[in-house]
């Protein structure tokens, strides 16, 4: 589980689907946006029912949150990112979806420093 600190706000969501800016792979799509309000980085999942059934949904989910526990202090301060599943992320074996997720999260970070 991710600390409260570090969960994104139901009214934040909202901010971010419509400000954000976002890094597409085959497997999800990483909406981040830089908010200087905020001093430690947030993160939020997404994954509609056409991903599959609840139980699928939940281990994903259950995936991701640990990745972000263990990555979240490398993700630059002031980001907020929400991470969108695609159906295909199914097929995807735990080490495979970690290692997608990290490659965006870099790619994110470069161009949040670049900024």
């Amino acid at each position: 589980m991710l600390p409260k600190k570090n969960k994104i706000q139901k009214n934040d969501f909202k901010k971010i689907f419509s400000r954000g800016k976002a890094i597409h792979n085959n497997y999800f799509v990483i909406l981040y946006l830089i908010n200087n309000e905020i001093n430690c980085p947030q993160a939020g999942i997404v994954i509609s029912k056409k991903v599959g059934k609840s139980t699928v949904r939940n281990k994903i989910k259950r995936i991701i949150r640990e990745f972000l526990r263990r990555k979240i202090e490398e993700i630059g301060n002031s980001l907020q990112l929400v991470i969108i599943c695609k159906p295909a992320i199914v097929n995807l074996e735990n080490s495979k979806i970690r290692e997608e997720l990290n490659k965006s999260i870099d790619k994110i970070n470069n161009i949040a420093g670049n900024l």
